[in-house]
């Protein structure tokens, strides 16, 4: 078996794509797949290397697109997103016309991975941060078989799984809808696998939901740990686990991302998906007064035809303005500039994450790092209060 590229997404195209079931993606001590290929079975097609994104990205990539700030005028979905709900209106226009949304959810013991929906009463499951790997596993062929049909398809995914599923297809569609994100990496299945385990042993409990940065605690801006987890069939809730807001911390870091992140073709102005959705970090200071900002706002980019057909259908139900790309240049939106910078203790970190998540815990966070996110909580809910706002816009004027 041989490897077919180090420089991999694990986007799983290539995989998907062979029509002699040569390749085979295989898990390293980090969790990470990367895809090998069985020589006896190749026939030198070449087709898995005109799939890959990573190979192919700048004919896979958008112009730099039209930029908008929007929030969802529907409050229930606006305080169930994890920004400003624009995944869950376009989710509903796909689903109106009959068709299918795809996008990461938590499956059973928390895995991660690519699912289909096709009513609006499962749209749960793919709303809100996941920060760990989706396995994709055989989704792009279960849409294209949907696009073969007819249907709608809605696909969700880091600009990476995008880029694969337009190269896995080799064709448009009219019926197909993209949306990327701004990606920080991802870490590995196996490394949140062993947080989860550390927090189980804890509390001796069955972790059955984790929600990063859950809005009822304290808005939008509150990087908040929350878990639920049961015993005899009771649940209880944790709003702050150190081993949460450790694996938390150390994602936003790099300190667990998969190595290829690092040098990511796709964390650039120009996107993947027809229409990017993000956190609009520092709005209030690029578009000041424009949102009461605690329960999130979308940074959305419209990059293609299909796009700007489906924002025209769906922005009457956003209070939303346009921004531009340089002002979002000038935001902590790092992954609209360039990837994650490598942090040199990557390598040590995934290993001590592996072997001691304790030990991990005591050496990445602070030891008062609940006060602070108390601080954060307290900080959150003030800032709903328009008298505080000023009086940090003044600060930072003044500065």
């Amino acid at each position: 078996m041989d490897i077919i590229s180090e420089n991999c997404s694990e986007c799983r195209a290539c995989e998907q794509c062979c029509p002699h079931q040569a390749i085979s993606m295989q898990m390293d001590e980090e969790g990470f797949c990367y895809p090998f290929i069985n020589q006896k079975e190749c026939v030198d097609c070449g087709l898995c290397q005109k799939v890959c994104p990573m190979r192919n990205a700048d004919s896979l990539k958008h112009a730099i697109g039209e930029v908008y700030a929007a929030q969802s005028l529907d409050g229930r979905v606006l305080k169930e997103s994890t920004s400003g709900g624009v995944f869950s209106l376009i989710s509903n226009f796909v689903l109106e016309k009959g068709g299918a949304v795809v996008g990461a959810a938590y499956q059973d013991n928390l895995q991660v991975r690519h699912i289909i929906i096709d009513t609006p009463d499962d749209l749960y499951k793919i709303r809100g941060a996941k920060y760990v790997h989706s396995d994709v596993a055989d989704v792009y062929q279960q849409v294209q078989n949907f696009l073969r049909q007819g249907r709608w398809v809605y696909f969700t995914g880091t600009p990476c799984q995008v880029a694969g599923l337009k190269s896995f297809l080799r064709k448009e569609y009219a019926t197909l809808v993209t949306s990327d994100l701004f990606c920080h990496g991802t870490p590995s299945q196996k490394v949140f696998d062993a947080f989860i385990r550390q927090i189980e042993k804890d509390y001796n409990r069955s972790v059955n939901e984790v929600i990063f940065r859950d809005k009822s605690i304290a808005g939008w801006g509150a990087f908040s740990s929350f878990v639920i987890i049961s015993k005899k069939g009771r649940k209880r809730k944790i709003t702050y686990d150190r081993n949460l807001r450790a694996f938390y911390k150390a994602f936003v870091k790099g300190l667990i991302t998969r190595n290829d992140c690092f040098s990511c073709p796709f964390a650039c102005p120009e996107r993947t998906g027809d229409i990017t959705i993000a956190d609009y970090w520092d709005i209030e200071y690029i578009h000041p007064k424009s949102f009461n900002t605690y329960n999130g706002v979308s940074l959305v980019t419209v990059n293609s035809a299909m796009g700007r057909e489906i924002w025209d259908k769906i922005k009457t139900k956003t209070n939303f303005i346009h921004s531009s790309a340089e002002l979002v240049l000038k935001t902590t939106n790092m992954q609209f500039q360039h990837p994650t910078i490598r942090p040199g203790e990557r390598d040590k970190s995934v290993s001590l994450a592996l072997s001691s998540i304790p030990d991990f815990v005591i050496n990445k966070l602070p030891a008062n790092d609940k006060k602070s996110f108390y601080k954060e909580v307290i900080k959150n809910r003030l800032w709903n209060y328009s008298l505080f706002r000023k009086l940090v816009h003044l600060k930072r004027k003044i500065r």
